[in-house]
């Protein structure tokens, strides 16, 4: 049983399944410097000892081998400015964790650097902090525990679960003045980190949108027409997949970005009808849901609000607008979300869209580097993290519970209780360095999916000179070698069919939503044939059982529903001989998922460089 318990100085971790126990002590951050809360006599009320700050600190089991402890914060007398609050934990009288253990990256500030990292690894040493949003798993190096520390709910800052010389700190980042502060935490402590993860998703379970049914599948025009559709585009593909051996599970179409007049100017574009009700009565009359594209947050300075509302947007310290040029379609200046006008605003014109008929609503750019930039929202007592929550809930309730609402890029602890789909990686596109890097993303939010949300790993996209009859199958971009896996953007020649069948099989392995977004009136009948197999899905996401071994994962395991299935990955630019993990061999016969052709279990494989083997065991 994990237990917690009071010590003069903060707390102890304990339990059967500590290997050794913990200190905990709540600190607070403020003004630049630390401060430390003690518990007072009957250990109630924590306080610090200029009397400023006092805390309460509510614990409760979840399970024999996980907690939820509340924090709750006040400053006494006024508003003082808090940085951040957290719980520290460390060894007794050694490093945890210590150098070589490993740290799971569920949630990264710059949406790149979700992995899991080694303490003091290649490139690192001790003191180099590890940062995860969300929660995070640690393996200690020394003790071989795995310690989890997530949220335990929706909040309205922002976590942080950081590692950084020995000790682990799980709590939020305030940045603002406060009267009072509340953040819950989960901490589970166990043998195996999978099982720790899954205890914690189906614990979060209740406070997610998460809602039973068939996963999305449905067609995007993004990632091969980018800005450039039409709706005479869209026409084509339409009748193209109505036709096509699949086109019956295809429920939605959805229009991405380039249907706009402007960012922050919501009206079709001159390449579209006028109305949206007719575009999506297009839609409609082809037999599929309509769906599109939104990015709410976001206000082109050059659009007719930011021209003559200035006062419904973002504003810093000296009353200036703040315009970022993080994103690459120029000048943006942001909605400022807490403004009751800018909430009534957003609801007009989610509202306006669901009347007109659209169904699946892909809201974007809610980027931690945007929200990053709000210095200063109108309304002080809203954390960051709960600034986009409200964007978020004001569209929800537009649009309504029967609609789709899938969040791109929204840092998952703003959607969590409110998405029905959460994209779990960054944009795919046909290439080797984007399938390495997004194989990543997906295995450390496996086990989201079908829990808190239907995870979304982006497109399954197979187009190559073998699978499409266009000669031009991106549009532009600066051609350069991929010298760098993180730093991997179009990088390195065009994906292989061999390297998108190995994408192909992650989105069938994350059992997640199924968006097509080739154009199909360019694939020939291998094309086809080729995606036609991701229908229908595994019932359940697969487990990257080596997760805290190999980076990326090399062995997948997933229930298929009349069998098991299990896909081994090369990740490497040589040829690889694989020796299968003792406890997922069967004995028996098995099915090439990809070929079709039957074999004998084997217990190692050789795979040629960046390839799969998926296999279907025979039940």
């Amino acid at each position: 049983m994990l237990m917690i318990e009071e010590s003069t100085a903060g707390l102890v971790l304990s339990g059967s399944c500590c290997n050794y126990p913990l200190n905990v002590e709540l600190r607070l951050e403020t003004g630049g410097a630390a401060v430390l809360m003690r518990p007072g006599a009957d250990g109630s009320v924590w306080r610090d000892e200029s009397g400023d700050w006092q805390a309460r600190l509510t614990v409760s089991q979840i399970s024999p081998s996980m907690l939820r402890l509340e924090m709750r914060l006040c400053s006494v007398g006024t508003l003082r400015h808090l940085d951040c609050c957290y719980l520290e934990m460390r060894g007794d009288g050694c490093d945890f964790p210590a150098v070589g253990s490993r740290m799971l990256i569920v949630s990264s500030p710059d949406m790149i650097h979700e992995r899991v990292a080694v303490l003091g690894g290649a490139g690192q040493n001790n003191n180099e902090e590890l940062l995860s949003r969300f929660a995070t798993v640690v393996i200690d190096a020394d003790s071989r525990s795995a310690m989890l520390a997530g949220i335990g709910g929706p909040t309205s800052d922002f976590s942080l679960f950081t590692v950084r010389e020995g000790v682990l700190r799980a709590g939020c980042e305030v940045g603002r003045p406060v009267d009072e502060v509340t953040f819950p935490l989960v901490v589970g402590i166990g043998d195996d980190p999978l099982l720790l993860l899954e205890e914690y998703g189906d614990y979060l379970r209740d406070a997610a949108a998460c809602r039973p049914g068939p996963v999305p599948v449905g067609w995007n025009t993004w990632d091969y027409y980018m800005g450039a559709v039409s709706m005479d585009d869209l026409r084509q593909e339409m009748q193209a997949i109505r036709e096509s051996p699949f086109g019956d599970r295809v429920e939605y179409i959805t229009i991405d970005m380039g249907w706009e007049n402007q960012w922050g100017d919501w009206r079709m574009n001159r390449k579209f009808p006028s109305s949206f009700r007719e575009v999506a009565d297009e839609i409609k009359g082809y037999g599929f849901t309509p769906g599109i594209w939104v990015a709410p947050l976001q206000v082109s300075v050059y659009a007719p609000l930011a021209r003559h509302r200035p006062d419904l947007l973002v504003h810093d310290a000296d009353g200036q607008m703040v315009v970022s040029n993080v994103s690459p379609f120029g000048l943006m200046a942001m909605l400022d979300l807490t403004l009751p006008e800018v909430q009534k605003h957003l609801h007009y014109l989610f509202s306006s869209m669901r009347e007109a008929g659209f169904s699946l609503f892909k809201i974007d750019y809610l980027y931690p580097d945007y929200i990053n930039l709000m210095p200063s929202p109108s309304d002080g007592s809203t954390g960051k993290a709960g600034v986009i929550r409200k964007c978020l809930e004001v569209i929800r309730e537009a649009i309504g519970d029967e609609a789709h609402l899938l969040c791109c890029g929204t840092p998952p602890e703003c959607s969590l209780g409110l998405a029905d789909s959460n994209r779990a990686t960054t944009d795919i596109h046909n290439f080797w360095g984007h399938i390495r890097h997004n194989t990543r993303q997906l295995a450390v939010r496996y086990w989201m999916n079908g829990r808190l949300w239907v995870n979304d790993p982006d497109f399954a996209i197979v187009r190559s000179a073998a699978t499409s009859s266009d000669p031009h199958l991106n549009g532009y971009y600066k051609r350069r070698p991929l010298l760098d896996y993180d730093d991997f953007w179009m990088a390195g020649p065009e994906a292989t069919p061999d390297e998108l069948k190995v994408w192909l099989t992650m989105v069938y392995l994350s059992a997640g939503s199924v968006f097509f977004s080739d154009s199909f009136c360019r694939l020939n009948d291998k094309g086809m044939e080729t995606l036609g197999r991701l229908l229908p899905g595994l019932p359940e996401p697969a487990r990257p059982v080596d997760l805290f071994e190999n980076d990326p994962p090399r062995f997948w395991s997933a229930d298929c529903g009349h069998g098991r299935v299990l896909g081994i990955f090369n990740w490497d630019d040589v040829d690889c001989r694989l020796e299968i993990p003792a406890h997922l061999r069967i004995s028996g016969t098995a099915t090439d998922f990809w070929t079709g052709e039957k074999m004998e279990i084997p217990g190692e494989v050789s795979l040629p460089p960046r390839s799969v083997c998926l296999l279907v065991l025979d039940s």
